[in-house]
């Protein structure tokens, strides 16, 4: 498969972060926006091509992503993560309690 495990939705941010600071050029919080959008484009890019089996998902990549993320966002959502796998453990042993194993 070449490209496309997401429907190339990269260049749909792509042409949303060009249109949205062609219209609001005056306005640098949404020309800052713009390029935020811009870079999740170049990093979606990069994530589409990885899962189509086109390139390797490797440390650039990682790299890349984690250079996009807001500092201690991927802290975050490792926590949320965490927090789901244990509840999902907390609620398997109870069900294993309740059936007498």
């Amino acid at each position: 498969m070449s490209g496309g495990a997401y429907d190339y939705v990269f260049s749909h941010i792509n042409r949303a972060a060009e249109d949205v600071a062609a219209r609001h050029r005056d306005k640098p919080h949404v020309l800052a926006f713009a390029a935020l959008l811009r870079r999740c484009s170049d990093v979606m890019y990069a994530i589409e091509w990885a899962d189509s089996g086109d390139t390797a998902w490797n440390e650039a990549l990682d790299a890349q992503i984690r250079a996009a993320v807001h500092p201690g966002e991927d802290l975050a959502a490792s926590l949320t993560l965490a927090e789901t796998v244990l509840a999902n453990l907390q609620h398997a042993i109870r069900r294993g309690e309740a059936m007498g194993t």
